[in-house]
């Protein structure tokens, strides 16, 4: 025969699965909690940044000599190009707005380079990681 701890019904003849599950997180975060303060377990830590925006990381390794285009390359074309990205939770770039370029070629190029290598530290909001948006630029320099 099944013995139930007190306070628990049996339904059946099974127990109440949720009372055994209540008894059992009231145990585990008693454990827990002489653990924190017996210096057992480390205590739980703030967040360093409660609210930040997005900010690119490693900028300068994005482009590489291969993406510049070839028809600007060969005119010797180059310029800034002002872009905005929505950043992701993970800090990638998705719908890359292009919102000034002195050329098409470097402005499609630029939407190559965001997408496929940009990388973000996200924006966080309540110490969360949530979607967010970076404007910022990149400039093209054709070697002389």
């Amino acid at each position: 025969m099944t013995r139930a701890l007190p306070g628990t019904k049996f339904s059946g003849g099974k127990m109440n699965i949720r009372m055994v599950c209540a008894v059992a997180g009231a145990l585990v975060s008693s454990v827990a909690a002489t653990a924190v303060a017996q210096g057992t377990l480390p205590a739980p830590t703030a967040c360093p940044k409660r609210f930040a925006e997005a900010e690119p990381r490693n900028q300068s390794t994005w482009i590489t000599m291969e993406d510049y285009p070839q028809r600007a390359l060969r005119e010797g074309r180059g310029g800034r190009v002002v872009y905005r990205v929505n950043v992701t939770v993970a800090g990638r770039a998705e719908n890359v707005e292009i919102l000034e370029s002195p050329d098409s070629d470097l402005a499609a190029a630029t939407m190559r380079v965001l997408t496929r290598r940009a990388r973000f530290t996200p924006t966080i909001r309540d110490c969360q990681p949530v979607p967010g948006e970076f404007e910022g630029s990149l400039t093209w320099s054709a070697p002389e």
